[in-house]
């Protein structure tokens, strides 16, 4: 049940790239809010490789494992390498390799097409990318209309923005919205945390304006309550556990609607609990317990020295203001370290 209660968010996608003609879109929000699902979940309905019918191809690239290396190397050049390097090896391209695999297409023959020769090396980022993705397509003629690029956890490249490749990154960007709004076969989706909104809320930046915005935001509404409870609790609980409304909203609040902590929290009260219907009390315990490692252990990275500390003052405390301090502390983890790796408490 990874994929819970983004519609409204899969129907913008879908309008924006399943077409022809597919524009840029960028998305973004907090860390673990579910973007990367949303994402699968696009490829799953629309991808040549899993929708018969379909003439659109996702390919998956994550931005994060793009070694940025020294200047001394080209930028551009090294990230078309690292968009041919994805398509052979990573996990998420595995269906195109087996699609091309069943129509006569060898490991080998995808290899060479990333191999542009001598009369290439002088041309632009644009035209390089443009010629490998039509010798792609040229693979499986007939069967592949428009190529998406899925850069997933592009904000690792604006980490570097702010380390000295300011220039690099722009250009960058710059020749991707050149790609998705001049070749009509090629589409784009950039996602990412919070940090995108750098490059698209600055009128300077090459995608101000020319992009779709998709933020992802918590399930915190009223609107959210089915998404809520599917999250609190999925159907595969049935009715071991119970959650009322009251320790819904006490969950809501606690998490600030965040889905992975949400669920992480649930899980906690139910495994802690001893009744069928969860408690309040239960929720709050199952709090500290988490910030303490106690329970779900393995769940929440580095646990033990992100509370150890604060935990020490909690000693310090009455029963009712530790009560308001763990949860403070939860919010506070989740908007610092676990949120933003590079923050200190």
């Amino acid at each position: 049940q990874a994929f819970v209660g983004r519609e409204k968010e899969l129907e913008v996608l879908e309008r924006s790239v399943v077409k022809s003609s597919p524009g840029a879109v960028v998305l973004y929000g907090a860390r673990r809010l579910g973007k990367t699902s949303l994402l699968d979940e696009l490829r799953l309905r629309y991808c040549l490789t899993n929708r018969k019918g379909s003439q659109t191809l996702f390919l998956v690239i994550p931005v994060d494992e793009f070694s940025v290396g020294d200047k001394t190397k080209n930028f551009l050049d090294r990230f078309l390498r690292h968009i041919w390097v994805s398509v052979l090896h990573d996990p998420k391209n595995l269906m195109f390799r087996q699609f091309l695999e069943k129509r006569g297409v060898n490991c080998q023959e995808l290899e060479t097409v990333g191999r542009l020769g001598e009369s290439f090396e002088d041309t632009s980022f644009l035209m390089r990318l443009r010629e490998y993705l039509r010798r792609l397509r040229e693979l499986a003629p007939g069967h592949i209309t428009q190529v998406i690029l899925v850069l997933d956890e592009f904000d690792k490249l604006l980490e570097h923005y702010r380390k000295g490749y300011e220039a690099e990154v722009e250009d960058l960007t710059n020749q991707l919205r050149r790609a998705a709004t001049e070749e009509p076969d090629l589409g784009l989706i950039l996602a990412g945390s919070d940090l995108m909104q750098s490059i698209v809320g600055q009128y300077r930046n090459a995608l101000y304006g020319s992009a779709i915005v998709i933020r992802l935001e918590g399930f915190d509404q009223q609107k959210d309550r089915v998404a809520i409870r599917r999250i609190i609790a999925p159907a595969s609980m049935k009715s071991r556990r119970l959650f009322d409304e009251t320790v819904i909203g006490d969950i809501v609040q606690t998490t600030g609607g965040h889905p992975l902590y949400m669920r992480l929290l649930a899980c906690a009260a139910a495994w802690l609990n001893q009744r069928q219907r969860v408690s309040r009390g239960t929720v709050l315990e199952a709090v500290g317990k988490l910030l303490r490692n106690e329970v779900l252990t393995g769940y929440l990275p580095d646990m033990p020295n992100l509370a150890l500390q604060p935990l020490q003052v909690l000693k310090l405390m009455n029963e009712m203001d530790e009560i308001l301090a763990k949860l403070l502390l939860l919010q506070l983890a989740r908007h610092t370290t676990l949120e933003r790796p590079w923050a200190m408490w």
